[in-house]
């Protein structure tokens, strides 16, 4: 009988935790951005570029005209993060506008990572955290629910 109601009523949304998708989204690119960095590579491919940002390449093309970048390095990537429109790009930049400190409010982490700012800080008063480190911040996204969807973009 559920199988029946559920199949009428569409597909049940399943809820997971920001940090299951943090970790799905999110870590696997920085990952291999990290790497990419430190390679010191002199010349990345646009490709490899727009794919580690999710954009397309004519939006790394103007960017790179717009700011005089003949090729992609290791050293004008960055730049290529605060200009791109990619979701991850877009994270970054509210990041750098908070300025990188070494703990964050609740507003802060609602700002950066797009979460909702009510479930944030009742979820930090629920850990008793006044501000967030790097060291709690995945307990914080453990208790942060979202939607699966958000994730896999279905």
């Amino acid at each position: 009988m559920q199988a029946h109601c559920r199949h009428q009523g569409g597909k049940k949304n399943n809820m997971i935790s920001y940090l299951e998708a943090y970790q799905q989204r999110y870590a696997p690119k920085l990952k291999e951005i990290d790497i990419l960095l430190k390679m010191g590579k002199r010349n990345i491919p646009l490709q490899t570029a727009a794919e580690l940002l999710s954009v397309d390449i004519a939006e790394i093309w103007c960017i790179m005209e717009q700011n005089g970048m003949k090729k992609i390095t290791s050293a004008n990537f960055i730049q290529l993060m605060r200009c791109a429109s990619g979701e991850l790009c877009r994270m970054f930049k509210r990041e750098l506008e908070r300025g990188r400190p070494y703990t964050y409010t609740p507003d802060d982490i609602a700002y950066i990572y797009g979460l909702d700012k009510q479930t944030v800080k009742e979820t930090c008063c629920k850990l008793h955290l006044k501000e967030v480190t790097a060291y709690t911040m995945p307990f914080l996204f453990s208790l942060i629910p979202v939607e699966e969807s958000a994730v896999t973009g279905e």
